[in-house]
């Protein structure tokens, strides 16, 4: 009886513990993440340390994009560490900034003429990863190659195998994939907007998340559109908030120098 009542406890201790499940695509973004099943790196350590401050605990599950995008709408995984916001995806996301900041660099080889803006790509092939964003390009007459899952390292293959003229990605992930793995034949250019907050996609079904529904007429999209608001009493809130605090206090800038 006492082996059963301790077991008992052992197992509501474990069905009550707080834990937050980030769901990632299976290819590596290095530094943020390495390709499953090997989770390691600045989100990890990024993610642990936040949810540490409100006395919960990181798991990462890793699958295709796809599938982890069923569960965000579904809410069987709370978050996805870095989502490109749209008017599609807030239906079952909420976007909160997850410390980081982010800007966009193109890619091409020495072939391509130096570019400055996105207006320079009208007709040109800009490869895409499928469901990352596109900064508009299509709206300037770009032709657009979305790609599955694709990496920097796939993309330089592409660029050079003439599959596609130009590659637009975070500068930080580009920056650190040419440093690691110089690549003479490949230039920068400096022409995609300025530097923004990163955005993480919180599943509106998550547990953690009591939103409350809110009127907000300087919305960006129209001023019918309403945001949701999250409950102070909720972990979602919490963790936004111990986010904002270590970027204050640079436990942010000093996590993000250890890897870039």
């Amino acid at each position: 009886m006492k082996y059963l009542i301790l077991s008992l406890f052992i197992v509501t201790l474990q069905a009550t513990a707080c834990t937050f499940t980030m769901g990632y695509r299976l290819n590596e973004r290095l530094p943020l993440i390495g390709a499953a099943p090997n989770s390691d790196g600045l989100y990890k350590e990024l993610f642990s340390t936040a949810l540490k401050k409100i006395d919960c605990e990181l798991i990462i599950i890793r699958e295709p994009k796809k599938r982890i995008i069923k569960k965000l709408v579904n809410g069987s995984i709370d978050f996805y560490p870095g989502f490109t916001f749209s008017k599609k995806r807030s239906n079952y996301v909420y976007f909160f900034g997850n410390g980081l900041e982010m800007s966009f660099l193109a890619i091409s080889t020495l072939e391509q003429t130096k570019i400055v803006n996105i207006e320079q790509l009208q007709s040109k092939i800009v490869l895409v990863a499928h469901g990352g964003p596109t900064l508009g390009v299509e709206k300037v007459g770009a032709i657009i190659r979305y790609v599955e899952d694709l990496t920097v390292a796939e993309a330089v293959g592409h660029l050079l195998n003439g599959k596609g003229d130009f590659y637009i990605y975070p500068k930080a992930s580009i920056d650190y994939y040419l440093r690691v793995n110089p690549q003479p034949e490949i230039q920068r250019h400096s022409c995609c907007g300025e530097i923004t907050n990163m955005m993480l996609g919180f599943s509106k079904k998550s547990v953690h998340l009591s939103p409350t529904e809110i009127t907000n007429n300087d919305y960006v999209l129209n001023s019918k559109d309403t945001l949701l608001e999250l409950s102070k009493s909720s972990k979602a809130f919490l963790l936004k908030q111990a986010l904002q605090q270590m970027k204050r206090d640079g436990t942010i800038k000093n996590i993000y120098k250890k890897y870039y």
